[in-house]
């Protein structure tokens, strides 16, 4: 019951997995994860200074711009002790349904998922942390 809630985004960066070092982080707007207690996950992180479109329908090239660095899906999840899958459903622009792997804890108000590490473009192993802040819990969801 310690998942359930509303969590918001407070912070994302990227780890060198050899040196400790952080690479990189990533500022997004409002953003949020929903674990249901009828376990669905919901995570909606647009990217931060997304700009307006022209008009009421934008153009292809607006329309590709508005969800690139967008992470946004639905699906189930499960756990496990100290691990989360996601298992994506429904997901924003054409990715087939998957699931993800984060392994995660809480303290008090703050979850902190991490993912598998993977290489970058330099061939550094690098591992992403993201930390999120509770909005809601078990108990007003249920």
């Amino acid at each position: 019951r310690q998942v359930l809630g509303f969590w918001r985004h407070a912070g994302e960066k990227r780890i060198n997995v050899a040196t400790g070092a952080t690479a990189s982080e990533t500022e997004r707007a409002p953003s949020v994860i929903v674990y249901t207690p009828s376990g669905y996950v919901v995570v909606h992180f647009p990217p931060m200074g997304r700009p307006r479109f022209a008009a009421a329908l934008p153009a292809a090239d607006e329309a590709a711009a508005a969800i690139r660095g967008f992470v946004s899906y639905y699906g189930a999840y499960t756990l496990s002790p100290g691990i989360v899958f996601h298992h994506r459903l429904i997901i924003l622009g054409t990715a087939p349904g998957d699931t993800l792997k984060r392994f995660f804890t809480i303290a008090g108000d703050t979850l902190s998922l991490k993912f598998p590490p993977g290489r970058n473009p330099q061939g550094e192993e690098i591992r992403t942390e993201v930390t999120l802040k509770r909005i809601s819990g078990a108990k007003d969801m249920l």
